[in-house]
């Protein structure tokens, strides 16, 4: 990119400046071409007005200066966001300009970011705090092509009415309970969690606006397809494996391409790099197949039952991609999400029947009614370790223990880990009609749900992060191991498919190797 040297060494906004202007040039030439789309020019104006409100007066202005071409996108009825006549926008903008220049920006004003002051921003736009430009906090512009569809039973299960049905009302306390683990979560990061714009700028800017864009989609699907089962740090990470083994691996994409079984699946999840491996790898490398053969694309399919068809498969890794990539609605109704769903209900049907449990677990409940409980316990043997599982929904519909006792204890996996195909539409646009009075998104809604209750359902430690945090750990760590910088490793992840290559092997020894997938710590 033109810009690379200003990104580098004079700071983020006035490099985004130059960069915006390069955007706005193109959509503007783009405006001449029969059935143009004037997207980039409006979003490149809007940009300079938003920078100049807020304080970024080095953006700002250069976004003004720079982008003449793009101030022609505000004349354009119907424009993205709404708009305002060139006049008005830049004299509202310019007139607000002192007032905004104290106190200034975080990273100073004008003249700090040219070198004048003491207040400058970091010389690489990798190393800017997560959350420090404004755009990339709360939601993200919508860049999916289109709306998930999800499958609409005739008559919606008993547990999900009846816990839709609390959760909806304003005055039950279960939607109390839910409004404060909202805002909770939100105090923690939660709104801003699925926001990426910051990593799709990153794409952008090493391989352009076009090939950019592609990669930074195609890289959330594949956490999308890595997602089953995975701690966010574990998602990334196996979700960059994939993506290197697709673009350095020939017969890959031939393998996915003759995927019929999870069985097929499994055999190519066993040609992993080693440190890449996971419990659910087969179903990743399945869904990763699905998505090559257009099973995401949302067209409807013929001749095929609604319960049989694309629709309704994976609808959790299609809905954390979508929300990735900004959706208003589609979420990802996860294990957190389900079990957070099913403890606030407290309705029995949520149990399972085959809930690992711990020593100290058990002994809680065992405490509860040692004689009548005990024979609900049973042992299975997985992976060469003995576990010990309750059967919860049993106990409960046998009168052993009450619901109430249950769910007192706080034990999340005796909980359901995840809704029934048929379930998932009612769940989602429950988060949606909870959004809409908000002023959030859906995917807002579940995330901060999924922070603000983290300590209820279970949520890792290493997950309570947004994911660009999360990105930016899993890159520091990989830079720690090879002392290297963020910058290096997060570059070579873009451009060469690289982030977490062992060190001292380059693609054609790792893939030589025929490393077995191992289960990551």
């Amino acid at each position: 990119m033109a810009d690379r040297s200003l990104s580098y060494y004079l700071g983020p906004h006035l490099s985004q400046g130059l960069l915006n202007a390069y955007n706005a040039g193109r959509g503007l030439l783009g405006l001449m071409s029969p059935g143009a789309d004037v997207r980039d020019a409006v979003q490149s104006s809007q940009s300079a007005m938003q920078n100049l409100g807020q304080g970024n007066v080095g953006a700002g202005l250069l976004d003004l200066v720079y982008t003449p071409a793009a101030l022609a996108g505000m004349f354009i009825p119907g424009s993205i966001g709404g708009t305002r006549r060139v006049g008005e926008a830049v004299g509202d903008a310019v007139g607000e300009l002192p007032a905004k220049l104290s106190p200034p920006s975080m990273y100073g004003t004008f003249g700090d970011i040219a070198g004048a002051g003491h207040n400058a921003p970091p010389a690489s736009m990798y190393d800017i705090p997560a959350g420090s430009d404004p755009r990339y906090l709360g939601a993200a512009p919508d860049r999916n092509q289109f709306s998930l569809v999800r499958y609409r039973p005739k008559k919606e299960t008993g547990r999900v009415d009846a816990s839709i049905s609390a959760m909806a009302d304003a005055g039950n306390p279960v939607r109390r309970q839910l409004e404060a683990d909202i805002d909770r979560g939100i105090n923690v990061g939660g709104a801003d969690w699925y926001n990426t714009e910051e990593l799709r700028d990153w794409f952008v800017a090493e391989l352009g606006e076009a090939d950019g864009h592609r990669q930074w989609s195609e890289f959330i699907d594949l956490i999308g397809a890595a997602s089953p089962g995975s701690k966010v740090p574990q998602n990334i990470r196996n979700a960059s494996a994939m993506r290197q083994r697709m673009y350095s691996d020939p017969e890959y994409a031939g393998l996915l391409g003759n995927v019929t079984s999870l069985d097929d699946a499994r055999a190519i999840a066993r040609g992993r790099l080693p440190g890449y491996g996971h419990k659910t790898q087969g179903l990743q490398e399945q869904i990763a197949s699905r998505q090559m053969a257009g099973r995401w694309s949302g067209e409807p399919e013929p001749g095929v039952a609604a319960t049989k068809g694309a629709a309704v498969e994976n609808p959790k890794p299609k809905g954390f991609a979508w929300s990735l990539k900004g959706s208003e609605k589609n979420i990802a109704a996860d294990l957190h999400f389900t079990r957070y769903v099913a403890m606030a209900s407290r309705d029995p049907r949520w149990l399972t029947t085959q809930a690992e449990i711990g020593a100290a677990d058990a002994e809680r409940i065992l405490d509860l009614a040692p004689k009548k409980l005990k024979k609900y316990f049973g042992e299975r043997e997985v992976d060469g370790k003995t576990l010990r599982y309750f059967n919860a929904k049993k106990a409960v519909k046998e009168g052993a223990v009450d619901v109430d006792q249950i769910a007192d204890l706080s034990i999340p996996s005796m909980w359901a880990e995840k809704p029934n195909d048929s379930e998932y539409r009612a769940l989602e646009n429950l988060m949606y009609e909870i959004g809409q009075a908000r002023g959030m998104t859906a995917p807002q809604v579940q995330a901060a749900l999924w922070m603000g209750a983290a300590d209820r359902t279970g949520v890792d430690v290493s997950s309570q992060k947004t994911f660009m945090e999360a990105m930016r750990s899993v890159a520091d760590r990989r830079a720690a191991e090879e002392g290297l910088t963020r910058e290096d490793v997060l570059r070579r992840f873009i451009r060469d498919k690289g982030l977490l290559a062992v060190p001292g092997l380059g693609v054609a020894g790792l893939l030589g190797a025929g490393a077995y997938g191992q289960q990551e710590q």
